[in-house]
């Protein structure tokens, strides 16, 4: 294993927050009703977020999560969910392991990811020194900044349909939904496991929640921005 990979991969778990309250990420999704009854739903990177968690839990059919620190759970990675929600976790990966962690998002998600990460807005994280395409912080944990664009391209790696759904220019973060994975993003082919354990049927609901929006670059960004309205402050 990288020397990289190790270190990180131990402290990542530090920058993990214990919410009193549901996160403003997971409450739009619930406010909005982007968790259909019926849905099985996967906490990716659940960390020690226990209000979320018990949000999530209460309005999915079917809840698990995952967290390599705090939930260290493998089997839960091994089927696919109608719902992937992964908060605030690949912010906090250098690019090694969080290609890992996209990896797990795509293989397990049978209907849509909502996907929210830390933005250039949070000018906490420029505290760190330079690292690779992110910031190390004193603490030996990794911050990345992402600006729109660079998390829908990300995304697109590994979805074949992203959209921006959350975020402003003068925000800290930024969310999307992505559906319809590519194989493993890597092009590699399904687990019979995978194979085995399909989504349920709510996965159409959640595949029409995260419309196609093609968004290869900096012009198709704003443009989602002006039809969202947040380019507003």
């Amino acid at each position: 294993m990288p020397k990289d990979t190790h270190d990180f991969g131990t402290v990542a778990g530090r920058t993990a927050i214990a919410r009193k309250a549901i996160s403003r990420p997971t409450l739009t999704l619930l406010d909005a009703g982007r968790i259909p009854k019926g849905a099985s739903v996967l906490n990716h990177g659940s960390g020690r977020a226990d209000a979320d968690a018990a949000a999530l839990a209460s309005a999915a059919s079917e809840y698990a999560e995952y967290d390599p620190n705090h939930a260290p759970n493998p089997e839960a990675l091994e089927r696919r969910y109608d719902i992937v929600v992964s908060n605030y976790v690949l912010n906090v990966l250098p690019p090694d392991i969080r290609k890992h962690a996209w990896e797990d998002i795509a293989r397990t998600t049978g209907g849509v990811a909502y996907i929210t990460v830390r933005s250039t807005g949070d000018k906490a994280i420029y505290k760190g020194k330079k690292h690779k395409d992110g910031y190390k912080m004193s603490t030996g944990t990794f911050q990345k900044p992402y600006t729109a664009t660079d998390l829908v391209k990300e995304a697109k790696r590994y979805f074949k349909h992203v959209e921006l759904i959350g975020g402003t220019k003068s925000g800290i973060f930024w969310s999307i939904a992505a559906s319809d994975p590519k194989i493993s993003g890597e092009g590699e082919p399904e687990t019979p496991t995978q194979r085995d354990k399909p989504a349920t049927p709510a996965k159409a609901q959640g595949q029409a929640n995260a419309a196609h929006m093609d968004t290869d670059d900096d012009a198709d960004i704003e443009r989602i921005k002006q039809l969202a309205g947040m380019d507003k402050k």
